[in-house]
């Protein structure tokens, strides 16, 4: 059966607990005495709880080890029980020789029951109940005053520990085929590359001859039908050779009818300068249709081509100028690299190479006239990066390898620095020396100075630390409020820094 159960405080009496009973909506209410304490002591009281159970439509229990409790509540017929769980378990039921005694009926055989009597006992004040009260004010408030004293204080101790410097040289190298940082000095390379265009220009150094003038003179044509004919300006005559010459008119001229009938006309070569200039009967041809109707010669040599020389650049001229133009390009990759890097990303600079030649131009070409000479590019560089975490990790643990007993670092003192020189070697990895640098200091923990120190004087914890501790200087302790004569008990109240 269902039993509501009401836990008595050693200082609840019969209002309060009638109180407590109200919230039952079970058929059982359970009444549980605390194990200290002496409350509800009276029959009087247990027969107006056990009335107010009944209103309630519940049947009372009493859980007690109290006798004189047990003895009233087996008079009432109240059932008594050693625990809640045997009453949970244990029948509610009296023992058919029992009868529960009729608290009415006995007070009626004698004198009768004033409820306002029972009520005013109830509630009359012990003699030492002023004195009580005052003594519990009294042990509260020392509790108030040793809370202050365990947590008000505070203090701050600046240790300077006695530092010296840890300097490793190491070697590591990286590579793109390592994906993590291992203790051996193997990092893992990432690859970043960026395109760069510019151009170089400098004096040509060389010397070409360039075609001037044309060479010119006569060509006689010589009829072979019986018909006139007209030789237009600009018919081209022919003359063979290593380099096929061509010449042509400078004028129109008519050939007289007949066979043989001859002409002769004006010419000027059309190849410039002096490889126009033909020997005399070098001339044998006529270009076109015309040439099956007549025939062309050239009795005389036609002369008066000629050449002039210009400057012109050579091939090491543009190998200097390449030379420049990839000093000028590299520096410049290497800017918008170092430009391109995140926060805790460093480059190797000596992993910059050319990726590719996107495009190459010279002008003027090689052979042709020019007084400068200019080459321009387009070109990929690429170069290796290195995370600083994992440049960190590999550092300390080779520091900590050789960190001398009793020392500690101090935190935020690594400084790590590259070798100039790295080498690629046939695997494709990249080989530099790191020079990791960082303070040692005596070991120590703040946690056990601020334990070793609490609750003494400045001076004590002075003492006590120079001994935890070397020292460089004497500790700078400072107390809140000022005019406390000693650090905290409490040593989560004392930060413990260094200087």
């Amino acid at each position: 059966m269902k039993t509501y159960i009401v836990q008595l405080e050693s200082h609840d009496d019969v209002i309060s607990a009638r109180d407590k009973m109200l919230w039952s909506k079970a058929p059982r209410i359970l009444l549980v005495w605390p194990r200290r304490g002496q409350v509800l002591r009276r029959q009087a009281d247990l027969f107006l709880l056990q009335r107010h159970a009944q209103n309630l439509g519940a049947q009372l229990g009493v859980v007690s080890a109290d006798c004189e409790v047990r003895a009233n509540a087996a008079e009432l017929g109240i059932p008594v029980f050693a625990s809640a769980v045997q009453a949970q378990r244990g029948s509610w039921r009296r023992p058919r020789g029992k009868r529960r005694t009729n608290w009415r009926s006995r007070y009626e055989r004698g004198p009768k029951l004033d409820l306002r009597e029972i009520h005013e006992q109830m509630h009359e004040p012990a003699p030492e109940s002023s004195l009580r009260r005052w003594a519990a004010f009294s042990a509260g408030l020392l509790a108030v005053l040793a809370l202050v004293m365990f947590f008000l204080p505070s203090a701050q101790v600046r240790l300077s520990p006695v530092r010296q410097e840890q300097r490793l040289t190491l070697p590591v190298w990286a590579s793109l085929t390592i994906s993590t940082a291992n203790p051996s000095g193997g990092l893992p390379a990432h690859a970043l590359s960026v395109v760069v265009e510019g151009s170089e220009q400098g004096a040509s150094s060389g010397k070409v001859n360039i075609p001037d003038l044309q060479a010119s003179g006569e060509v006689e044509f010589t009829n072979l039908t019986e018909e006139t004919k007209v030789i237009p300006a600009g018919t081209v005559a022919l003359a063979p050779g290593e380099t096929l010459l061509r010449f042509a008119t400078t004028r129109e001229v008519t050939l007289a009818a007949g066979v043989g009938k001859k002409v002769s006309a004006p010419v000027q070569a059309l190849t410039p300068g002096l490889a126009g200039n033909a020997a005399a009967g070098a001339i044998q041809a006529v270009e076109g249709p015309l040439g099956l109707e007549v025939l062309v010669s050239n009795p005389q040599a036609l002369q008066g081509g000629s050449d002039r020389i210009s400057p012109a650049p050579r091939a090491e001229d543009y190998l200097a100028l390449e030379s420049r133009l990839q000093a000028s390009l590299r520096a410049s990759a290497l800017a918008e690299l170092t430009a391109l890097l995140q926060p805790g990303q460093r480059l190797l600079e000596n992993t910059l190479a050319v990726s590719k030649v996107i495009s190459e131009t010279h002008e003027p070409p090689l052979g042709e006239p020019g007084d400068f000479a200019r080459l321009s590019q387009q070109v990929e560089y690429s170069a290796w990066y290195v995370l600083e975490d994992e440049l960190q990790a590999v550092a300390r643990t080779a520091l900590e390898a050789n960190r001398p007993a009793g020392f500690q670092a101090v935190p935020g003192t690594l400084e790590l620095s590259f070798s100039p020189q790295a080498t690629l070697d046939e695997n494709g990895a990249a080989h530099w020396e790191l020079t990791a640098v960082r303070q040692l200091e005596s070991a120590w923990s703040d946690d056990l100075a601020a334990r070793a120190i609490a609750g003494r004087s400045p001076a004590e914890a002075g003492r006590v630390l120079g001994e935890m501790v070397a020292l460089s200087a004497e500790p700078a302790v400072r107390i809140w409020p000022a005019w406390w004569l000693r650090l905290p008990f409490l040593s989560f109240r004392i930060a413990v820094v260094r200087q």
